[in-house]
């Protein structure tokens, strides 16, 4: 075909005309022998009409296989096509759609979290509805299931995501169980918690809180579990998967050995474990390496709380500062949380740390977060910061009145638990100028910072030294110290407020206080002297002496007149405050007339309206500017609840009636600390009041009559007010 018929005939001969031509040739004919038709399962997809005719006994029109993915094969019989027999057919398939809460929409995914997310909704897997799963805890996991990490092995680095899952899902197989495959594929953990199933990708997360002391309830004991039991050990791990690389063959991969806890254990102890929903060497690898590394991290704690843990939920890391037990912002996770039946909130916590989740550590350390940080018991710290106080802050006030000098020897808080909990500091003395033989030793608790030591001489020289010691072994002795004992060396304090006024029948009534009572207070020395002009106080003329627990007293001196009184605290040795407090009265006995009405604010416990004050005992005290809003976290002592001083306080006491319009004088008596202003008010119906007045000496002719005492100053406090109506 195609040659030029001169070149043919040269070729091959002129034919004959009509002679018979064979043409040789050959040719290929393809006959298919295997058919393969896929269908994706989408809704309203009806395989009946194709399925029918091929089976008719065994499939009717109402077999659709609507929403069922599915691939029919045709096989043709060809002993040259399948000389081994009927093929296996196998299919790899991209799987179902499911639900990216991220996204709001449906996708192929290969996001374990994800996967178990569906999973747990299917109706052939967990049948719950949305809201009964954590959605925040789904979508954190996915998004550490996201992360991009480069794994590193011999024969080169891949850029893969953190974790995947590629599973088959069998509905006859337990729904938890597969759960829990889909979870192993992240190296991760469920929990139900709050009436939800939270789950966790194996990633650290960062401490979200700081439990210390002042989160323990105290309700019940501390329980710890400090490892693993022996026979519970693994240092390698012999995983099993269906290799993307190897045609989803499933085959045991290469194992996973932890050295350095072969090491520690004296012989290895392998483990096989099937990672049903894992595909490739790098992601077997990694999950193994976090197995091995989270089953060491064992310590387990369960401690009775307050409600400072309620926020907390399952999952959370958070640090632990109990130095007890050696543990200074040690990460633990909440494993599990419950209401306690005393009120608080029982944790349990695991230990954890940051390098169980990295995909490059090794095993080259066999603890990575120790148990404690506790020191080693045959180890006793040698105290520091030894001193040695005596004088009028040490004194002691024994039963019968007599006081006594004593030292304070006080130390550095020794930070050793060991000490601290069940051990004790000695405390060893002697005079100087004899032999250390001859001294005598004390034990306070370990606890302790300081200790008193009584039956010291005055101005004698002594020698203090101290050392501590555990259950096991005591430490060395720290440096001594030198110190000469000295008694009382320190006046009492001033007395904070005094008062003097006059009371028909009883003369002249003088009242006092004192803010501070110290440990050697003999009494109280009260002089005076004629006139408004302050004389010195050697200069007064002694009118009585009162006792240590005397506030007041009733005389019948001076006579009428302006007179000018002091008063003075002093001790048992006669040392006397070093200032005086002053007051000038004017007596006058005729002006009075007849007492109608005695009434002791102090006395009823203050019935009568409050401003910026509150009882504490006997007294009205400043309550301070402290608010629920402005309180501390913490306090050093209760009694700075008040916090700063208002700096003015006022009490106004409840109206007195007269029963009728009566003429009377008023004279009012007040004890406080501070500037005081005492004002009055009066009414004829009760309801409508005269404005705020100074207090009058003159005669007040009123039926309703009310009194007010304020106060300014750092601190104010009213001691005592009390007034008397005469006619």
């Amino acid at each position: 075909v195609g040659l030029d018929p001169a070149l043919s005939a040269q070729r091959f001969g002129s034919p004959n005309a009509g002679a018979e031509v064979v043409v040789q040739y050959q040719y290929d004919v393809v006959v298919p022998k295997a058919r393969v038709r896929k269908y994706l399962g989408a809704p309203g997809q009806n395989l009946a009409a194709v399925l029918g005719p091929m089976f008719p006994t065994m499939l009717g029109f109402d077999h659709r296989f609507n929403g069922i993915p599915c691939l029919i094969v045709d096989l043709e019989y060809d002993q040259d096509a399948f000389a081994g027999g009927l093929p296996t057919v196998t299919a790899l398939v991209r799987g179902k759609r499911i639900f990216d809460p991220r996204l709001g929409t449906y996708v192929f995914s290969e996001n374990p979290a994800l996967i178990a997310n569906d999973w747990m909704q299917l109706p052939v897997g967990g049948n719950a509805e949305a809201d009964e799963i954590d959605q925040a805890a789904v979508i954190a996991a996915a998004n550490a299931c996201d992360v991009v990490h480069t794994f590193v092995r011999p024969s080169g680095s891949t850029a893969r995501l953190m974790y995947t899952c590629n599973i088959v899902c069998d509905p006859a197989v337990d729904p938890f169980d597969t759960l829990d495959e889909i979870l192993e594929s992240m190296a991760g953990k469920r929990a139900w918690a709050g009436g939800k199933i939270r789950i966790k990708a194996g990633a650290y997360a960062a401490p979200v809180a700081t439990l210390d002391e002042t989160w323990c309830g105290g309700q019940g004991p501390i329980e710890i579990v400090s490892g693993q039991a022996r026979q519970s050990l693994v240092n390698i791990l012999k995983p099993v998967i269906a290799d993307a690389a190897q045609a989803y063959v499933s085959a045991p991969a290469a194992p996973v050995r932890a050295d350095a806890y072969i090491a520690l254990d004296g012989e290895e102890l392998p483990q096989d474990i099937v990672l049903g929903g894992v595909t490739d060497i790098d992601h077997a690898q990694h999950i193994c390496g976090v197995m091995l590394r989270d089953a060491r991290q064992a310590l387990t704690v369960k401690i009775p709380c307050n409600l400072r843990a309620y926020p907390l939920e399952v999952f959370d890391v958070i640090n632990v500062t109990l130095p007890r037990f050696g543990w200074s912002n040690k990460a633990f996770e909440v494993m599990s949380w419950e209401f306690s039946q005393t009120g608080g909130v029982n944790l349990t916590l695991k230990e954890t740390d940051g390098s169980i989740y990295d995909p490059d550590a090794g095993f080259t350390d066999v603890d990575v977060a120790p148990n404690t940080q506790l020191p080693s018991p045959w180890v006793v710290p040698v105290i520091t910061g030894l001193t040695v106080q005596s004088g009028t802050e040490q004194l002691m006030r024994q039963a019968d009145g007599t006081v006594t000098s004593r030292a304070l020897v006080s130390w550095d808080a020794i930070q050793d638990q060991a000490v601290t909990n069940s051990g004790a500091v000695e405390v060893r003395w002697w005079l100087a100028s004899g032999p250390e033989t001859a001294g005598q030793s004390i034990e306070v608790p370990g606890g302790d910072t300081h200790a008193f030591i009584g039956g010291l001489i005055d101005r004698r020289q002594y020698l203090f030294k101290v050392r501590a010691r555990n259950s096991l072994a005591r430490g060395n002795w720290s440096n001594q110290v030198l110190h000469e004992v000295i008694g009382k060396t320190e006046p009492p304090p001033d007395v904070s407020s005094f008062a003097v006024t006059e009371m028909p029948g009883q003369g002249r009534v003088y009242v006092w206080d004192v803010e501070s009572v110290p440990a050697d207070l003999e009494g109280f020395l009260i002089r005076y002297t004629s006139g408004s002009t302050i004389h010195p106080w050697p200069s007064m003329a002694p009118l009585f002496e009162a006792g240590r627990l005397e506030r007041g007293r009733p005389a019948n001196v001076p006579p009428d007149g302006t007179w000018t009184f002091a008063i003075k605290a002093v001790d048992s040795t006669g040392n006397e405050s070093i200032n005086a407090r002053y007051v000038t009265q004017v007596f006058d006995q005729a002006a009075f007339g007849y007492p109608l009405l005695f009434v002791s604010c102090d006395a009823l416990r203050w019935p009568g309206g409050r401003v910026n004050c509150a009882e504490s005992g006997p007294w009205l005290v400043d309550i301070g500017s402290m608010t629920w809003d402005t309180i501390p976290d913490e306090w050093d002592l209760w009694l700075d609840f008040d916090g700063p001083s208002l700096g003015s306080m006022s009490y106004t006491h409840t109206v007195t009636d007269m029963g009728s319009a009566t003429t009377f004088r008023v004279r009012e008596l007040h004890v406080s600390g501070g500037v005081t202003t005492v004002e009055y008010r009066t009414s004829s119906d009760g309801v409508s009041f005269s404005s705020w007045a100074a207090l009058t000496s003159s005669a007040i002719t009123t039926r309703y009559i009310q009194l007010r005492w304020s106060l300014s100053g750092a601190f104010p406090v009213l001691y005592r007010a009390a007034y008397t109506l005469y006619a």
